[in-house]
């Protein structure tokens, strides 16, 4: 007896929750962390019946059958179970989020005679994804749909049209001067300017309209049930209401905007989606008297950026493209520790093209294989030249969604290696949060085939897609970079400062390092500091540099950290 009342003492001075069920599934015993979880009899929830069901949910909020009980598993299969993802409704309504391991203890006749479940509470953690999970598809400075669903209500509501024979039509209305605001009175008015200037435009429409902050001044308008003619009438009282002053932070503001408008149906058959047709619209709306410009069959759609895809193909072909590296710091004494390899195109008397531009092309028009191998054989072979100078840096490369679902990608990189004479552990591949969310298993199995040859995973942009922490947890990655957006925000946002804690806190609580990307200022990194991040890149650290110029900028900036 007393040997029994020590071990109930102590199971319930554990702080994980622990649940014992016997062979015929009942609950023999609940240590206090688990009984303060479910606020509730364990019996009540781990039971098989209505009311039981009612109390239990699979990760996608849908009840759990008593038969898909991580318990009732691990006992039937005779084989521990891990990483099952439960919700608990206690009584009130209020829904606890567990992380579930159950192990099955087998007696002397090697029959299973309980299974030792073992719980965590992840709420919060749950809580985050769901935040983050908004924050794929919603703007958080003016809370509306953001581009990424705004493309999905465009291709419903085209696709709707065409089936019921209505009309839709598209608006993008792009604002002059947010600019010069943020510049003259800082983000913090600019944030309040374009809620002000969101809610004045959402007065303008129906109930059934859908307004979208599609770019960081440019607002998109979806229209059902609406020809060319009732378009140009939204347009018109659009600006209107955009030209009436603003104030803020005490002054007073007055802004310009212009607006391209594109209609399903069009009597060009080979006119383009609605979002091509819009681009090409507002461009035309740019140079109009009015500031309103609808599609028309004098452009072709998509041919600027066709042209540009062009371009960046032969300049793939002729090895025009630049690689610069940026470094990568440890948080604690400043100390660079790696680099992230950017690809740059410049073009001789026009634009110079950037990464971000860059990424867009090669996904859209297929060439994600030839960047990515451009820039792992240059990043690769720049990182010999550095170790035979001593220098130990790793360094990262950035895959592409197209990348991660090429069978080849592989051999590809154990041939770069090879080629260049370097070690796999040289090397971490940066994949996109979002990319995870395409064909997760496949996914997951190259990133498994690519552990195998030895190079390290980093996901990259979290937080700006969604990956739930079951997919997470599956993966094999060993780095999580959490995303610029989130960053940038963390000291004007309170909300966002909550977010990348728990970013960290998950990151930390499944092995991973944690690198904070975009900082741009020493206010920030001294934040990440006491949140507990290890690493961060971003301008206020290291600007993008050529190769050749990281052993200089290494002496100083290490001797500069040295001396701190």
């Amino acid at each position: 007896m007393r040997e029994g009342r020590d071990l109930a003492a102590i199971n319930d001075a554990v702080t994980s929750a622990v649940v014992v069920h016997d062979a015929r599934g009942s609950v023999v015993f609940a240590n206090a962390a688990a009984r303060r979880i479910f606020a509730a009899a364990a019996a009540w929830l781990f039971g098989d019946g209505v009311l039981a069901e009612r109390a239990r949910l699979r990760e996608d909020g849908t009840p759990m059958p008593y038969d898909e009980l991580p318990s009732v598993i691990a006992q039937r299969l005779n084989e521990t179970v891990r990483n099952v993802v439960m919700g608990a409704v206690a009584p009130d309504g209020s829904v606890r989020w567990l992380l579930v391991d159950a192990v099955p203890i087998l007696g002397d006749d090697g029959r299973v005679r309980e299974v030792v479940s073992s719980l965590t509470d992840v709420t919060e953690r749950r809580l985050t994804e769901d935040v983050l999970e908004r924050r794929a598809f919603y703007d958080p400075v003016t809370d509306l749909p953001n581009r990424s669903l705004l493309e999905d209500r465009v291709a419903q509501a085209e696709q709707g049209a065409r089936m019921l024979a209505t009309s839709v039509a598209l608006l993008l209305v792009s604002i002059e001067d947010l600019g010069r605001v943020n510049e003259r009175l800082g983000h913090a008015a600019g944030d309040a300017l374009l809620v002000d200037v969101a809610t004045r435009m959402q007065a303008q429409l129906r109930e059934q309209d859908s307004l979208a902050r599609f770019a960081a001044d440019v607002f998109a308008v979806l229209l059902p049930d609406t020809d060319e003619a009732g378009a140009q009438r939204v347009a018109r009282k659009l600006l209107a209401a955009l030209r009436r002053p603003f104030e803020v932070a005490g002054e007073v503001e007055e802004l310009s905007a212009f607006i391209g408008i594109a209609c399903y149906p069009t009597v060009d058959a080979e006119a383009g989606t609605l979002l091509h047709r819009v681009e090409l619209a507002s461009e035309s709306a740019r140079r109009s008297a009015t500031g309103v410009a609808s599609h028309r069959r004098s452009a072709a759609p998509g041919a600027d950026r066709r042209a540009l895809a062009d371009g960046l193909r032969g300049a793939l072909e002729r090895d025009e493209l630049t690689i610069v590296f940026q470094p990568i710091v440890r948080i604690s004494d400043r100390r660079a520790m790696g680099v992230e390899a950017q690809a740059r195109w410049p073009r001789p008397r026009r634009n110079f093209v950037g990464p971000a531009e860059i990424a867009a092309l090669v996904e859209r028009f297929g060439l994600t294989r030839a960047l990515f191998g451009r820039t792992l054989r240059t990043a690769l072979a720049q990182s010999a030249t550095w170790r035979r100078s001593d220098l130990a840096l790793g360094i990262g490369v950035n895959l592409a969604s197209g990348n991660l679902l090429d069978p080849g990608l592989p051999a590809l990189i154990e041939g770069a290696l090879r080629d260049a004479g370097a070690s796999s552990g040289w090397l971490t591949l940066e994949v996109p949060e979002n990319a995870l969310a395409i064909e997760p298993e496949r996914a997951r199995e190259i990133i498994r085939e690519l552990v195998g040859i030895g190079v390290h995973i980093a996901i990259d942009d979290f937080g700006a897609g969604f990956s739930s922490l079951s997919v997470l947890q599956r993966l094999s990655a060993e780095i999580v970079k959490i995303d610029r957006s989130l960053v940038r925000r963390l000291i004007a946002d309170p909300e966002n400062r909550r977010i990348v804690r728990i970013a960290v806190e998950i990151g930390h609580s499944l092995g991973m390092q944690v690198v904070a990307n975009g900082i741009e200022d020493t206010a920030t990194l001294e934040v990440l500091v006491g949140l507990g991040c290890d690493l961060a890149q971003g301008t206020a650290l290291g600007r993008p540099i050529a190769g050749a110029a990281i052993l200089p900028w290494m002496a100083r900036t290490n001797t500069t950290s040295s001396d701190a």
